[in-house]
C-alpha cells in the first residue's frame, strides 16, 4: 500500500538546517538549565540531535540527483541518434549494393526504423536485426564491396548494446532519487521533530524570558519572508509517494 510522506516544515531544507543548528547552538549553552526540567534532555540526547542534523546535511539533495539523471539522459539520446544514423547509413550501403532489388534493399527492417527512432527498446531491436541480418554470410559480401566495413556492422551491436545500459542506469537513476527523496524528506523531518521538541521545552524553561526564548523560535520574523522565496528546485515535490 502506497503512503505520501511531505515535509512537516514549511522552510527549504538548507534553510531549516541552519536553523537547527543556531538551536543546537543555544542548547549545548544552555543544556543545564533544560536538564533540570527534563532529564532526558541530557547530553547524549544533545549529540543525537546534532548527529541528525549532520546526517541530513550530508544526504544528497534532490537538485544533484536530477543532474546525474539529466546525464543519463543525456548519454541515452546521444546512443539514440548515432544509433538511428548508423541505420540510416546501413540503408544508403543497402541501396548501393541492391539498386535494382528493392525488396533486398529494406530487407534489414527498415519498416520499424521510424517508430524505433523515439523508441529505446524498438531502436535496440532494430539495430540487433540490422547487425544480425547485414552481418550474414549471404548479404556481408555485397555491402563490403560498396564500401560498407566489418567495423559498422560491429557497430550495430555496439550501440544496441549501449542504448540497453545507458536506458537500464538511466531508469535505475530515477528509481533510486524516488527512494532517496523519501529518505531524505524521513531525516529533515526527523530534525524538525526534535526542533519542535526543543521549542516546547523552551517555552517552560523560558517562560518568563522572551529574549532567551526567542532563540528557539521555529519562525522567527527574519525568517518568515525566506518561507516561500528560499523554497528551491530540491524540494520538489513537497510530497511523495513510496511504496509502504
Amino acid at each position: 500500500m502506497a503512503k505520501t510522506i511531505k515535509r512537516t516544515f514549511k522552510l527549504s531544507d538548507d534553510v531549516m538546517l541552519e536553523r537547527a543548528v543556531v538551536f543546537h547552538g543555544a542548547l549545548e549553552s544552555e543544556l543545564a538549565n533544560f536538564t533540570s526540567r527534563f532529564p532526558w534532555m541530557d547530553a547524549a540526547w544533545l549529540a543525537a540531535f546534532k548527529n541528525a542534523i549532520d546526517v541530513a546535511d550530508a544526504f544528497p539533495k534532490d537538485e544533484s540527483l536530477r543532474l546525474d539523471i539529466k546525464v543519463l539522459t543525456s548519454d541515452v539520446r546521444t546512443a539514440m541518434r548515432q544509433g538511428f544514423a548508423a541505420l540510416q547509413a546501413l540503408a544508403g550501403y543497402a541501396r548501393l549494393a541492391w539498386p535494382d532489388d528493392r525488396a533486398r534493399q529494406r530487407g534489414f527492417g527498415q519498416d520499424g526504423w521510424r517508430k524505433a527512432k523515439a523508441n529505446t527498446l524498438r531502436m535496440q531491436e532494430s539495430l540487433h536485426l540490422a547487425h544480425d541480418t547485414a552481418n550474414s554470410a549471404e548479404l556481408k559480401p555485397a555491402l563490403l564491396n560498396k564500401g560498407y566495413q566489418q567495423a559498422d556492422i560491429d557497430a550495430l551491436a555496439t550501440l544496441s548494446e549501449q542504448i540497453r545500459l545507458s536506458n537500464g542506469q538511466q531508469e535505475s537513476a530515477k528509481q533510486d532519487r524516488k527512494v532517496m527523496l523519501h529518505d531524505r524528506i524521513t531525516l529533515v523531518n526527523t530534525v524538525w521533530a526534535q526542533m519542535q521538541t526543543i521549542s516546547t521545552c523552551a517555552s517552560i524553561v523560558w517562560a518568563e524570558d522572551a529574549a532567551r526564548m526567542a532563540r528557539y523560535e521555529l519562525y522567527p520574523m527574519g525568517l518568515v519572508g525566506r518561507v516561500r522565496s528560499t523554497k528551491s528546485k530540491e524540494q520538489v515535490p513537497e510530497e511523495l509517494t513510496a511504496a509502504g
